[in-house]
Formats: C-alpha cells, sequence, structure tokens
C-alpha cells in the first residue's frame, strides 16, 4: 500500500515562477550563443566590432538542470509506489524528449551534408539519436559531443530520467535519497574514471550534482510551504552578480568544464535564484509574465531551435552587408536573431512539440498496456 503524499499548501503563483525560469534559462543560452556568433562575424572581416561580454550565460543549461530535477519530483508525486510508475514515467519523458530532438538532429544531418558535404560517422548517427554519449574526438578531454551539440545536455538528462526512475517504485523519500545517493556514488566513480573511458567519464561528471539540487527542493516544495523574508529573497538574488562578473570560469577555453567548479560556479548561485524565485510572489508586470510564462512552455523548443535561427540570421546579415553593401550594426544581428528565436520557437511549440508530444505518449501508453 503506498503512503499518504501530502498536498503541498502552495501557490500555484510559485510554480508559475519556474515556468519564467525555464524561459530565463533557454534565454540566456541563446544571447550567450548570439554573443558568439555576432564575434565571428566581425572576425571573418565584417566592418563591425563586438566585444563580449564575460557574462555566464552557458549557466542556462546548471538551471536548466535543477528545474530538471525539481519538476520531476513535482510531476512524480502520484507515480512514487504506484502500479507501472516506471513505465508511466519513462513513457512521458520520451514522448516529451525525443520528438523535437530527433526532428533537429535530422534536420541538422541533412543540412550538414547538403551545404557542407560533411562526411558523417555512422555510429556517431546512432549514438546522436539514442542518447549516448560518444564521439571519436572525445578521447582528448572526455567530453563527448553528439551531431547536434546541444543533445550534450539530452545525454545527461536521459541518464538522470534512468536513474530516478529506478527507484520510483519506492514512496517518495526513498527514492529521492536513493536516487541522490546514485548520483554521488556515480560522481565518486568519476574520480577515478580515464578520459578515455568515454561514456562513463562522461555520465559521471560533477555537473550531474545539480539534479540532486533540484529534486532536494522540489521534496521540500512538497512537503511544506517555502516562503522566505523579502528581504533574504532579495540577498539570495545577489548571486546574480557572480553570473554576470563571472570569475570563476574561462569563457575563452575550448569548452565549458562539467567539473565541481562548475557546479559552485554557476550551478549554486542559479540554486540561490530558483529558491528565491519559489518562495514567494515574483512582481513583474502583467504582459512581462505573459510573455515569460509562453517562453516558459516552449523553452524545450527555444533551446533546440534557435540554432537555426542564428545560422539564418548570420546568412542574412552577411549577404546585406557584403552583397547589398548595407551598412548595419552588428547589434542589428544580434536582436533579429533573439525576435526570430522566440517567434519559431513559439510556432515551434504549438504545432509540433504538443501535437506530436501527446500522440507519441499515446502510442508509448499503449505500447506499454498503461490506461
Amino acid at each position: 500500500m503506498s503512503q499518504h503524499q501530502p498536498t503541498p499548501p502552495t501557490s500555484q503563483n510559485h510554480l508559475d515562477s519556474v515556468q519564467y525560469l525555464r524561459a530565463g534559462a533557454a534565454i540566456f543560452v541563446l544571447i550567450g550563443h548570439a554573443m558568439s556568433a555576432a564575434v565571428s562575424i566581425c572576425s571573418a572581416g565584417s566592418d563591425c566590432s563586438f566585444q563580449r561580454p564575460n557574462w555566464a550565460t552557458g549557466s542556462g543549461v546548471d538551471l536548466f538542470f535543477i528545474i530538471s530535477g525539481f519538476i520531476m519530483v513535482i510531476s512524480s508525486k502520484k507515480l512514487f509506489q504506484a502500479p507501472d510508475a516506471r513505465k508511466r514515467f519513462i513513457a512521458r519523458r520520451l514522448s516529451r524528449i525525443i520528438p523535437l530532438y530527433w526532428a533537429c538532429t535530422t534536420l541538422f544531418i541533412m543540412l550538414s551534408l547538403l551545404l557542407s558535404k560533411t562526411n558523417i560517422n555512422i555510429f556517431h548517427v546512432l549514438s546522436s539519436y539514442l542518447f549516448f554519449p560518444w564521439d571519436a574526438d572525445a578521447a582528448t578531454d572526455g567530453f563527448a559531443s553528439p551531431l547536434y551539440s546541444l543533445g550534450w545536455t539530452l545525454n545527461y538528462e536521459m541518464a538522470f530520467y534512468v536513474i530516478f526512475s529506478s527507484f520510483i517504485f519506492l514512496d517518495k523519500k526513498r527514492a529521492i535519497s536513493c536516487t541522490g545517493l546514485a548520483i554521488i556514488i556515480m560522481v565518486a566513480i568519476g574520480c577515478f574514471t580515464p578520459k578515455s573511458y568515454i561514456p562513463l567519464y562522461f555520465w559521471t561528471r560533477p555537473i550531474i550534482l545539480e539534479f540532486i539540487l533540484g529534486v532536494v527542493l522540489g521534496y521540500i516544495y512538497t512537503q511544506r510551504s517555502i516562503s522566505i523574508n523579502p528581504v533574504f529573497r532579495i540577498i539570495l538574488l545577489l548571486p546574480i552578480l557572480l553570473l554576470i562578473i563571472n570569475p570563476i570560469i574561462d569563457l575563452q577555453a575550448a569548452r565549458t568544464p562539467n567539473s565541481l567548479v562548475r557546479v559552485i560556479g554557476w550551478g549554486l548561485p542559479m540554486f540561490c535564484i530558483m529558491l528565491s524565485a519559489i518562495s514567494g510572489p515574483v512582481p513583474l508586470p502583467k504582459m512581462m509574465k505573459k510573455f515569460l510564462g509562453s517562453l516558459g512552455d516552449a523553452s524545450y523548443s527555444l533551446y533546440l531551435i534557435h540554432p537555426f535561427c542564428i545560422v539564418f540570421s548570420e546568412k542574412v546579415y552577411s549577404y546585406a552587408v557584403k552583397n547589398i553593401n548595407m551598412h548595419l550594426s552588428i547589434y542589428v544581428f544580434f536582436i533579429s536573431t533573439l525576435i526570430l528565436s522566440f517567434i519559431f520557437s513559439l510556432i515551434s511549440y504549438t504545432f509540433f512539440e504538443k501535437k506530436i508530444d501527446s500522440k507519441v505518449r499515446s502510442i508509448l501508453f499503449k505500447r506499454f498496456s498503461l490506461a
């Protein structure tokens, strides 16, 4: 018999703030990639200059991981100890993650073959679709990048789902404890894993500890009201300054490390920001709440689709400057990229992501014999 799960005495408005954070995380990543593209355009000989700020825009990924841990606990509160809980959880996550990512990966492969005539390794293709961290070039630093490079975060997400679902047959407290312990053991194993052991080395990086931060926050949220004095909520927002100054991680490095340094420098500040956001009402104008709420819904689309929008904007900008001799500020490229990404992510969410999620979930539920 399953234990009674207490109803959290919290406000839906506090969960709305999670949507605002999802939007913020995706926008943060988008801004970082758009700024890098602006630097590349100006460095390639265009008559412009763009100095990239040292903002830790990559920390949007760290916020995504914390939110993911939080949401898994919140959305699974009726699944703990329930019959077929693991099947239901897996079906929900697969229907949510796979369709859009596979579509973007397929589009990327097609464009790569069409435009750059790139030779693509079939094993790299298969590992990309199967969320398996494998990359022929990963032996040097242990970072396995799928063909559509943004998918590296989903390789961590899928690993987290496997761990979380493995203990969902337990009551909530035990399931969360076992999930946290399993992740800690994985990180400990990673301390002794050579970089050449690519899948294991990749999966055991300390960045997966950020899922625990979200899981713990989700557990507390479902047990009692999280209400913090407004003054302390403001204090919890001060780590934003660390993300702006970014004194810990070198953005000029070939890759952002997924080490404990990242968890401390980016993950913990994002944890503080999220704790502040869910512990009381968010004082934003109504229109801003509506905008961020919509982008929060479409945050997965925004995350996966924005690289295509950046490339398109880059081509249009370069053509306008070089072939039509238009004197456009690089900020025209930057702002148009953001707007284009917002528009297409909302279109993707409305006409593709939502509809295919429902259809795939229905198919998987039938396949798993779930009501």
